[in-house]
This record gives structure tokens, C-alpha cells and sequence, in this order.
């Protein structure tokens, strides 16, 4: 079926705030940790964050076996409480998007996050054709991934727009970095309070606010959910100076990023640095990375404590609100 605005409720529970794309903890044998990935989903939602986003690129859900993923997502489904569940599901192909629906989503699911086409060649029409299909087999709303570092391609606001308009979505996960492409979206769809705008950027949260996204997906909040969602309750309420006190903490914390081996790949740095933290935090019990991404070395562990570190000591300069940590 098409999704529409009934299917929603739950979702849209989720507006001004901060859905995390949840790692998947790993032993060092690269087995799932349920157990840590439990304590994560807890930690998180404690934290503020407003639900969870199962098989991102972050929870490395395209290194993950079609097995492991349905384990991630019934793990937190069955966790689940009144936030709102997401599930990426991403596929080079339609037919392959559709199987994974079958197999992935249940009733404990709220929606899913699927990227256009890849690999393949296709031309916009073709795209469009993709989402109607997926709409029409989704017995949950559905979100379109904005995606092009991964994709090779992104979705043109044309697109996204045409989408929305005839609901065929219910919302974008734009991760596109291209504000002036998501302005146009937010200025042309139809009825776009009813929308689910997510930016997924780290860095340009308040400026994809200010022009109308609603939401944030971002890597980053799986360190930093509660100063992602102040910054969303600061931005919502018009206190500037709070929301960039916030952003100069947060703009330290996206320093674990940066890359420091040359072996490394983008995706083993981001993701390797994530689990880092949440390693030495005590929140999840091991930092080990899918194959073949390079395991995270001692070296890079010590450049996420030195990041740590200098974003604890702007925290306490400019003295956030309290609740926020570090």
C-alpha cells in the first residue's frame, strides 16, 4: 500500500528531534553483541534521543549479513517502548529493497530508510518508479535516504519533491550536505509540516534547521544524543546563545572523524571512532569493525580520548546546560 498520513502517528513523535543510527556492537570475533546493543538503545534513549534508526550506515548495516540484520532489528524491536523504530534498508535494487521489506519489517517497526538504486544504471523516472514500488509493498511509511557519498548519485529535489506530493513517502533522510537542494524541498513540497525533513549532517544542523528540516539522523548523536537533542530544544525555542554553545562542543566532537592512518577507509574511521567511545564510555563492550574495514588500532583510540578530552574542557568554558555531558 501507499503510505499516508495515518500510518504516521508514531513517527511524527519523533519531530524537533534526534533519531540516532544506532551502531551494532561487534565481539572481537565479529559476532553480534545483543547485549551491548541493548545497553546502547537504553543509553540513548535515556539521553533524549527521540528513536532509533536500526542499519545505517553507522549500525553498518551494509556489511551485515541478511541473518544479522534481522537479529538487529528484532532485538530492538522487541526492546522497543513508545519511540519510534526505523529500519535501513539498503539495496542496490528494487526487487532486492521488496525482499528485504518481507523479511526485516514487523509490526514493531515504525518505517523504513531506503536509498534510490546503485550499481545499476537508472534514469530519474526509473528512481521514481523504485519508491512507487517499494510504497506499494511497505506495509510501513517510507522514507527516502539521501545518500550520494554512498550511492554514487543523489536524489534531485525534483524527485524528492514528486515523491512527497503524491505520498509515496512520508519523509527524506537527507545526508546530501546540499542545503540549496533541501530548501527547494522544503519551500516546494506541499504540506511540509506533515513531512519528516531529517537532516543527517553533524556539522550543519542548525542551518539545515533554519531551513526547515525537522529532525536530525545524525552519526554523531550516537555520542552526543543529549547535546543534539538541546540543541534541537535550544533551536525550537529561539535561545541562540545556548544553541551555540552547544555547536561549539559539537563542532570538537566531530574531530574523532578525522583520519589519522592512511590504510584506513572512510567508513573504518567514522565507524571505528564511534565505537570507540562508546567502548571506553563502558556502554558497549568492544570496538571490533565488520570486514574488511581496518580494526581500530590503540592509536586511533588515543586520538579519540585527546577529543574527548578537549571537547570536555570547552564544556566545561562555556558551561552548557546542565544535563549535557560529555
Amino acid at each position: 500500500m501507499v503510505a499516508d498520513s495515518t500510518d504516521t502517528s508514531a513517527l511524527f513523535s519523533a519531530i524537533g528531534g534526534v533519531i540516532p543510527p544506532i551502531c551494532t556492537p561487534l565481539t572481537p570475533d565479529r559476532r553480534l553483541d545483543l547485549d551491548s546493543l541493548r545497553n546502547l538503545r537504553s543509553h540513548l534513549v535515556e539521553q533524549g534521543a527521540s528513536g532509533i534508526f536500526a542499519l545505517g550506515t553507522m549500525g553498518e548495516g551494509h556489511y551485515l549479513t541478511p541473518g544479522q540484520s534481522v537479529q538487529v532489528v528484532e532485538t530492538l524491536a522487541a526492546e522497543k517502548r513508545d519511540e519510534p523504530l526505523l529500519v535501513g534498508i539498503v539495496e542496490p535494487s528494487t526487487p532486492r529493497v521488496l525482499e528485504g521489506i518481507d523479511r526485516l519489517v514487523s509490526d514493531r517497526v515504525d518505517g523504513i530508510v531506503v536509498t534510490g538504486p546503485f550499481y545499476a544504471n537508472v534514469s530519474e523516472p526509473e528512481i521514481l518508479r523504485h519508491f512507487e514500488l517499494i510504497a506499494k509493498h511497505s506495509p510501513v511509511p517510507v522514507l527516502a535516504y539521501n545518500m550520494p557519498s554512498n550511492t554514487g548519485y543523489a536524489l534531485t529535489a525534483y524527485n524528492m519533491i514528486e515523491l512527497l506530493a503524491e505520498d509515496l513517502i512520508v519523509g527524506i533522510k537527507d545526508s546530501s550536505l546540499d542545503l540549496t537542494n533541501l530548501r527547494r524541498v522544503t519551500v516546494e513540497v506541499p504540506n511540509v509540516d506533515k513531512k519528516l525533513i531529517f537532516t543527517g549532517s553533524d556539522t550543519l544542523l542548525d542551518c539545515a534547521l533554519d531551513i526547515g528540516a525537522n529532525g536530525a539522523v545524525t552519526g554523531l548523536s550516537n555520542i552526543a544524543a543529549d547535546h543534539f537533542a538541546g540543541a534541537m530544544a535550544a533551536h525550537a525555542a529561539g535561545r541562540r546563545a545556548e544553541l551555540s554553545r552547544i555547536l561549539r562542543i559539537l563542532n570538537i566532537l566531530v574531530q574523532v572523524y578525522v583520519p589519522t592512518e592512511v590504510e584506513r577507509g572512510p567508513n573504518s574511521t567514522a565507524i571505528g571512532a564511534l565505537k570507540s567511545v562508546l567502548m571506553q564510555q563502558g556502554i558497549i563492550a568492544s570496538d571490533a569493525l565488520s570486514e574488511p574495514m581496518t580494526p581500530v588500532t590503540e592509536g586511533r583510540r588515543e586520538h579519540v580520548r585527546s577529543v574527548l578530552e578537549e571537547a570536555r574542557q570547552l564544556a566545561e568554558i562555556v558551561e552548557p546546560p546542565s544535563g549535557l555531558t560529555v
